[in-house]
C-alpha cells in the first residue's frame, strides 16, 4: 500500500500543469515574495499534519516524504491559483518541499 501510494504522488509531483500557467520571468519582488510566503506557509501545515499522524514525529527530509508531498501538491491544485502552481512548478524539488526556505533561496530560480 505505501509503494503505490508513493507511485501515485510521485506521478502527482511530475505531471504537467492542469490549467494556464503564468511565465516565471514576470514575478514582481514583492509577488515573489508574497508567493514564497504562502507557498511556506502550505509547506508547514502539510509537515504539521503528516507529523501529527506519523508515529515517527517529523521526517528529516520533506522531499522524501510521501504525505508532505501529496499534500502540498493537492493544496496547490485545489486553490486554483494559476501564478502559485507555475511558482511551485518552478522550484527544484529540494526546495519546492524545504519548510526553511527563505526568499533569498527562491530568487536565483526566477531570474
Amino acid at each position: 500500500m505505501k509503494t503505490i501510494f508513493a507511485f501515485l504522488t510521485s506521478v502527482l509531483v511530475f505531471m504537467g500543469p492542469l490549467g494556464s500557467v503564468q511565465a516565471a520571468s514576470s514575478y514582481s519582488e514583492d509577488g515573489l515574495r508574497a508567493l514564497n510566503f504562502e507557498h511556506v506557509r502550505i509547506v508547514r501545515q502539510a509537515s504539521r499534519v503528516c507529523a501529527a499522524s506519523s508515529q515517527w514525529g517529523f521526517a528529516r527530509y520533506n522531499h522524501r516524504n510521501p504525505c508532505v508531498i501529496g499534500d502540498v501538491e493537492r493544496h496547490i491544485r485545489f486553490l486554483e491559483k494559476p501564478e502559485l502552481l507555475a511558482f511551485h512548478q518552478t522550484l527544484p524539488l529540494r526546495r519546492r518541499f524545504d519548510a526553511q526556505r527563505s526568499i533569498h533561496d527562491v530568487r536565483p530560480f526566477f531570474n
